[in-house]
């Protein structure tokens, strides 16, 4: 019973890592693991602010048009299956993602956090190809991008980032593993989607 009791748990973390492990929440993951390592570069409650922006804009917002769209769609098409609403999420992310992306360069906000949105776009636009053609594992995919984004920073802006890309490693590792549990991946899809994240990241940074 208590080896029962303690798989159920396990499966139950491991669900809530894949959840919010999502490559549409990349850009809030990196913005909130920049901040919390540039502590020196702005207030806390300047911080804070910023990320409660970031939030409501990349992910409380997208979430609830795209939950409320599919609700009324699935009651106007009943017979529609899931799959065929896969491509909803990322059209909508790239829509936000684009229009802060020009908010921020309308007003000259950090090239910092410009940077960050243009991977951004660039990355759903991958996955949203690969998931279609050759599917990897986009959360991995962004877990990988996450962490290259981070290192990028932190070599092209004098950031020291150390502490936050251990935590990053850590957690492209759970976030693959929780894929794993899950059956929802395979060890091929994960690792290739990880590698494919950090390279396509660097890749971007480098020659964009």
């Amino acid at each position: 019973m208590s080896q029962t009791n303690q798989a159920k748990r396990i499966i139950t973390v491991a669900e809530i890592i894949s959840r919010i492990s999502r490559p549409q929440y990349a850009v809030f993951v990196a913005i909130m693991a920049l901040f919390f390592s540039a502590t020196e570069t702005t207030g806390f409650v300047q911080r804070l602010f910023v990320l409660a922006f970031m939030f409501v804009l990349t992910i409380g917002l997208p979430s609830f048009i795209i939950v409320l769209w599919r609700t009324l769609h699935k009651h106007l098409e009943p017979n529609e299956t899931t799959e065929h609403r896969d491509w909803l999420p990322y059209l909508f992310y790239l829509f936000v993602f684009f229009c802060l992306f020009y908010f921020f360069q309308q007003f000259r906000a950090s090239p910092i956090l410009t940077e960050i949105l243009w991977i951004a776009i660039l990355m759903d636009i991958l996955c949203a190809v690969l998931s279609k053609f050759h599917p990897l594992s986009n959360h991995a995919i962004a877990a990988g991008s996450v962490l290259s984004m981070m290192l990028c920073v932190s070599l092209q802006y004098a950031i020291d980032t150390s502490f936050t890309l251990y935590l990053l490693i850590l957690w492209c590792g759970l976030v693959s593993t929780s894929r794993l549990i899950l059956n929802r991946e395979t060890l091929y899809q994960t690792s290739l989607g990880t590698a494919t994240g950090f390279i396509g990241t660097l890749f971007i940074v480098l020659y964009t």
